[in-house]
């Protein structure tokens, strides 16, 4: 993992561990390292404590807002609940029956939502360790607002479905790529919704027309997106994809015209304007 300025755009330093996820007072941050889940200094990238698991704790980590409890998932796809104030598994949920693409946790820390590739989002209760009734189907991408009353979830055929996550009732579908959809993100404090394929670029959507507002295209294949907690600011992640490399199967070589360097790309969301670009 490597960590960047985002005002200067200078290499912070890089460190092993893999999906690191900040915490809520961006001071500190959590990556998988083997069997534990490590806690770094953001601005050192020194390690403040271990917290010991099984072996092969995997991505993703979802955090809490009020940076209290996290989950990962292990190899065999078990769940763990820590408790940060301690450093403790709090507890462990069932293994879902595939690997998990995204997870998301609602501000409460009452629920924690998975999605495994092409299955339903599962639901769990964190206090109890309860599963819940799940919500959707087709799911390869996901986000859950602020709130933690509406779940974005983006299927193979590119389409994005907002459902209600206490009545389970689908409120929106929009068509949004001709591929599938590999990530969502909702923007803050608006009715806006950021969603990537990895060949169709990244797109706007107003969330109460469904139409889409702004396409920022992308030198590569469109990996990783962020928004800014602000909602004002949109990272792009994109780089080479190897032919044949999805889903599995064994990579080919680069198609010539996709041969292009890895890029992180700031843009002013609501104009699509290009604010910085780091070659990673």
């Amino acid at each position: 993992s490597t960590l960047w300025d985002v005002e200067s755009g200078r290499l912070l330093g890089s460190l092993r561990g893999s999906s690191p996820e900040f915490h809520p007072n961006g001071q500190t941050f959590l990556a998988s390292l083997g069997s534990s889940l490590v806690e770094f200094d953001s601005a050192t990238l020194e390690t403040k404590r271990r917290m010991n698991g099984r072996p092969g704790i995997v991505s993703p980590i979802v955090i809490t807002r009020d940076g209290r409890v996290a989950v990962s998932e292990e190899l065999d796809h078990t769940l763990v609940v820590w408790d940060l104030e301690t450093g403790e598994v709090a507890r462990r949920l069932p293994p879902t029956r595939e690997l998990v693409n995204h997870m998301a946790i609602d501000d409460e820390g009452q629920r924690v939502f998975i999605c495994p590739a092409s299955s339903q989002v599962g639901v769990w209760n964190l206090e109890t360790g309860a599963q819940q009734e799940p919500i959707g189907a087709d799911c390869f991408s996901m986000a859950l607002d602020r709130a933690g009353k509406r779940l974005a979830i983006g299927d193979h055929r590119g389409i994005i479905k907002i459902w209600n996550t206490e009545s389970r009732e689908l409120e929106q579908e929009v068509s949004a790529f001709e591929r599938r959809v590999d990530h969502v993100a909702f923007v803050p404090k608006t009715g806006q919704l950021v969603a990537s394929s990895w060949r169709g670029g990244a797109k706007l959507f107003d969330l109460t027309t469904g139409d889409p507002l702004i396409t920022y295209e992308s030198p590569g294949e469109v990996q990783s997106l962020a928004v800014s907690p602000d909602g004002e600011t949109l990272a792009l992640g994109s780089g080479p994809m190897p032919i044949g490399g999805s889903f599995g199967r064994r990579p080919q070589p680069l198609a010539p015209e996709r041969n292009v360097e890895p890029t992180i790309e700031l843009r002013k969301l609501a104009t699509g304007e290009r604010i910085r670009t780091v070659q990673t």
